[in-house]
């Protein structure tokens, strides 16, 4: 292991978080017009859509916090900090942060949550419901977006050693709730204007034929 290919492991991982971010953001817009009965045009397939949202979202994380290597998933958050510890030169401020989350991740409530969750449900199951879920394992979608940051506050640090930079944030550009939002929007004025345009159209065609 060297800088170079850690730090592309790091940069493969930070495109998996913001994946797994976009995904449960957009099952949480879902959720919110389902949960509030909102009226949607082909309500079977959001439905379907909200629970792979949150199936694909979590499942990323689930690999994310894998503490041993499997030939799935060869590296993990874990890995890469103790790839760190035996391939970068630190200093003693830079061990006493690696350390300090190191600990962090042993301590994180949430990340054990996240390995019952995946033990329970998930590693037994191929469809998601969400209501079985909630009873398996109470894992909140906050506590999902905690993961995510602190698994871009780790890749961040560990980017720094490899640029050696003293400052780097990872940044991404989420369009994906923009893009459903816009497909809802859509499909509520197909709903509202023409829809309603076409039974009209259709009503005086079978008069005029009576």
């Amino acid at each position: 292991m060297d800088t170079e290919k850690l730090l592309e492991l790091c940069n493969r991982l930070v495109a998996d978080m913001f994946m797994a971010e976009r995904c449960l953001n957009c099952e949480k817009i879902l959720s919110e017009k389902i949960l509030s009965e909102e009226k949607m045009i082909h309500s079977a397939f959001f439905e379907l859509a909200r629970q792979s949202f949150l199936y694909t979202g979590t499942i990323i994380l689930c690999k994310a916090f894998e503490e041993e290597s499997t030939h799935n998933r060869p590296f993990s958050i874990m890995q890469i900090l103790q790839w760190t510890r035996n391939t970068v030169k630190l200093s003693q401020k830079e061990r006493a942060q690696l350390e300090k989350l190191e600990n962090e991740y042993q301590n994180n409530v949430a990340i054990e949550k996240l390995k019952t969750q995946r033990d329970k449900f998930y590693a037994h199951n191929d469809k998601i419901d969400p209501d079985d879920l909630v009873n398996t394992c109470c894992l909140l979608r906050n506590e999902k977006l905690s993961l995510i940051h602190f698994a871009l506050k780790v890749l961040s640090f560990v980017t720094c050693l490899c640029k050696q930079e003293p400052v780097f944030c990872y940044r991404d550009r989420d369009e994906s709730t923009k893009r459903l939002q816009l497909i809802l929007d859509d499909l509520e004025q197909y709903h509202n204007v023409i829809l309603p345009w076409i039974w009209q159209k259709r009503i005086e065609e079978q008069t005029n034929n009576d």
